[in-house]
């Protein structure tokens, strides 16, 4: 699939890159965003492979978990921004029938369904393929866990980035769960419509980075 597609297909031929992601509720945000905070680099010689590490979880990190499936789309900005409370292969089957064809209306490519996800349980479960079919949508699926090859990665962090300077600037020393997840979603509609259109310009970058790496992750 990488291989045979001109630059101008991931901004012009792909409607919509699609992922889920979760934040972390704190009811002192202004007191979690004064926090040092840490990262940790990962390099190949360490011996972290594909497939040998389970996706992360917030549970046990001190807050309820906010989750979202977000949808972008080139020239257009977020076009998608769903609140849930478990993913499975029928909730994402609800997703598709219920919410598609708004979807591909707001992307404005009416000659294209195409769209791109990861490699999740629910996305590609047989309710959840079954339902695309349905809607005659074309999927491109790329691996779970690569957050190197999908550019809603990138925009997952301006997010939660703004998130955190905003409860800063404002000084939000209490904030509910419902306030936090008004707060997400105001943070996802007001995002930079050029700034999402470069992330998602940087795919065949993406995808020369992982040829030149044998196929393999270029982020650990």
């Amino acid at each position: 699939m990488a291989r045979t597609k001109p630059d101008s297909f991931w901004t012009r031929d792909v409607c919509f890159y699609l992922d889920g992601v979760s934040f972390v509720h704190k009811y002192n945000p202004y007191s979690e965003s004064c926090a040092p905070g840490c990262s940790v680099w990962r390099k190949k010689n360490e011996g972290l492979t594909a497939g040998c590490t389970s996706k992360g979880t917030h549970v046990g990190s001190g807050g309820r978990t906010v989750q979202f499936f977000v949808a972008i789309s080139c020239g257009v900005g977020v076009v998608f921004c769903h609140q849930y409370e478990h993913l499975n292969g029928d909730h994402f089957k609800n997703i598709i029938l219920n919410h598609s064809n708004n979807i591909f209306r707001l992307c404005n490519r009416p000659n294209s369904h195409i769209f791109i996800q990861d490699g999740g349980l629910s996305q590609n479960s047989a309710v959840g393929r079954k339902a695309l079919n349905r809607i005659g949508a074309r999927l491109f699926s790329i691996p779970p866990r690569s957050p190197d090859l999908n550019p809603i990665e990138n925009v997952f962090h301006l997010v939660k980035r703004s998130l955190t300077q905003e409860a800063k600037e404002k000084k939000i020393t209490y904030e509910s769960v419902e306030q936090y997840s008004e707060r997400i979603k105001n943070a996802f509609m007001i995002l930079d419509r050029a700034a999402i259109d470069k992330i998602i310009s940087t795919m065949p970058k993406r995808i020369n980075a992982i040829r030149k790496n044998g196929g393999s992750r270029t982020r650990y």
